[in-house]
């Protein structure tokens, strides 16, 4: 599934997509020429190179759902959420689109609403703050449809502040803060 995620960075435009299972997944990225999504080819990565073979494309992280990024001087943020309305959100880093990408760091447990659960974490960098306060959301909803009829607030985005540093690539995040 292509297309969770499109971010233009430098001289290219990368397309992320998932391949997988229910509980397993793994983080494919492929690429075109910035301002040509669309018109050209995409190449995908095969661990070694770009490819034109879609089906070349492997996996450069695992357990990987909703996804978005925070590109900078530094490289690339992932945030997603882990799988199976998981709590947690996390956090990995990679110096290119590629990878390698760190293992995840949870920056976040998600809080799921009495009868209800979590899902499509997602940091916001284009809504300001910065790396000591960076918002991130994730949905909730309801697991039965009369308690969501009868409770709206079931189904709806929450909002929390991230810190986030960057000292190195192994561990650079500080623990969530407070929910907004």
């Amino acid at each position: 599934m292509w297309g969770g995620a499109v971010v233009d960075d430098g001289a290219f435009t990368y397309v992320f997509g998932i391949e997988g299972e229910f509980v397993l997944s793994g983080l494919r990225v492929a690429r075109t020429t910035r301002g040509d999504l669309g018109r050209q080819p995409l190449e995908y990565w095969d661990g070694e190179s770009w490819d034109p073979d879609p089906a070349a494309a492997i996996p450069v992280a695992d357990d990987v759902t909703t996804m978005s990024f925070l590109v900078d001087g530094d490289g690339w943020t992932l945030v997603t959420q882990g799988p199976v309305y998981s709590r947690e959100i996390t956090a990995r880093r990679a110096p290119a689109p590629e990878g390698p990408w760190s293992e995840p760091t949870v920056i976040a447990r998600a809080v799921p609403p009495e009868g209800g659960y979590t899902y499509g974490a997602a940091l916001h960098p284009e809504l300001g703050g910065d790396r000591s306060n960076m918002l991130l959301s994730y949905s909730v909803n309801g697991w039965k449809e009369e308690d969501l009829l009868a409770r709206p607030d079931l189904y709806r985005p929450r909002f929390v502040r991230v810190a986030v540093t960057t000292p190195n690539l192994d561990a650079w995040y500080e623990p969530a803060s407070s929910t907004v």
